[in-house]
């Protein structure tokens, strides 16, 4: 089947980061999570580290004692260059990217979540304005009768003595 076999890159569990660097179909794995790490100004699925543990084994063996350029504040090519192996955590992102998704998430769902709650206080607020001014309207539909079955009465009234 064509397309990428790895999971999401950072769904909890599992080893995600073990695709990492790869080329082929694996490519958009890599790119999705330099994305993220960027965005986010995050690095690997619980910090830095990650580049360094097993469950990154393709990035270890082909770049061991770095770490990708989309975890450097300012991404330049090579920044992350030997910085694990030279213990120079300077200028990394050193935040997990699965805790600051998270928190992304949770941050865009509460936006949504009141977003909407206000378009239904809007709305609901629009329908009691609807029929209070229904309810005004009819009363005075009501008087405006009123009114002209009392004038018609007194026009008729007036108009039987010319006969």
């Amino acid at each position: 089947s064509s397309g990428i076999n790895a999971e999401w890159p950072l769904r909890p569990g599992g080893h995600s980061m073990l695709f990492y660097g790869k080329a082929g179909d694996q490519q958009r794995f890599t790119d999705s999570m330099d994305f993220i790490q960027e965005a986010l100004s995050c690095c690997g699925k619980y910090g830095y580290m990650e580049y360094e543990s097993k469950n990154a084994s393709n990035w270890l063996s082909t770049m061991p004692g770095s770490v990708p350029d989309s975890c450097c504040e300012k991404m330049t090519p090579g920044c992350g260059k030997d910085k694990l192996k030279n213990k120079d955590y300077t200028g990394l992102f050193t935040k997990g990217c699965y805790v600051e998704t998270k928190k992304f998430l949770e941050f865009c769902l509460t936006v949504t979540g009141s977003a909407a709650l206000l378009f239904m206080f809007v709305q609901l607020l629009a329908i009691f304005v609807n029929i209070a001014l229904q309810r005004q309207c009819k009363e005075h539909e009501d008087y405006q009768l009123q009114s002209k079955k009392e004038k018609s009465t007194d026009c008729d009234s007036a108009l039987i003595p010319l006969l």
